[in-house]
């Protein structure tokens, strides 16, 4: 239930969300991309695209809060503990820069 409801907050995350990055279209079609793999539920290929922009483009909200939301429910889908302090650390990067940040306060608990 939990699972469902983080899920559909998230796709209504990325589907109202405006232009994610000023950056080149790559990085624009890389998000894409690893969002269609979330909402599919390839969550370790999400991770490993969300990973890549990342390196593009440090501390990017939007794609924290993605990989954030696919390692927790990677974490429930394997339960593996490890995915899931990886899932918090991601949440954690984000309330540092905004402590009102819906989003990531879910995914805290």
């Amino acid at each position: 239930m939990i699972k469902a409801l983080f899920l559909l907050l998230v796709i209504g995350f990325v589907s109202f969300t405006p232009q994610v990055f000023a950056q080149e279209s790559e990085t624009q079609e890389l998000f894409q991309e690893a969002n269609e793999h979330f909402v599919n539920g390839e969550y370790k290929e999400a991770i490993q695209i969300y990973d890549n922009i990342l390196e593009i483009v440090p501390n990017n909200f939007s794609t924290l809060k993605m990989k954030g939301v696919a390692l927790s429910n990677l974490a429930q889908d394997e339960n593996l503990i490890n995915y899931h302090t990886d899932s918090l650390e991601q949440f954690y990067t984000i309330i540092q820069y905004n402590q009102n940040d819906v989003l990531a306060l879910t995914g805290l608990g």
